[in-house]
């Protein structure tokens, strides 16, 4: 399965007038089979979903750069990308 499909699948996701819950569950469901499948691109996708969870509970920059690290294995630059990616993504 290719990354292409998995994003499409997200992004007609968050078109679809299903439940918040529904829609987080069905998204946690379509990253779960793109990182089965080793589609690095979905794990940048997971890491991003990740920091914006975090974001939206009122967690400090330093703490979610800190998780990023621990939980994904990342470089303290590549989570501060991905949490930047987060308040792009948060802003739309």
């Amino acid at each position: 399965m290719s990354a292409d499909v998995l994003l499409d699948l997200i992004a007609k996701l968050e078109e679809c007038t299903a439940a918040p819950e529904a829609k987080a569950e069905f998204r946690k469901m379509i990253l779960s089979v793109g990182a089965m499948h080793n589609v690095s691109k979905l794990k940048q996708e997971q890491r991003i979903d990740f920091a914006r969870n975090l974001l939206r509970l009122g967690e400090p920059r330093p703490l979610i750069r800190s998780r990023l690290v621990t939980q994904f294995g990342l470089s303290d630059s590549q989570a501060s990308r991905d949490i930047a990616s987060a308040l792009q993504h948060a802003q739309e």
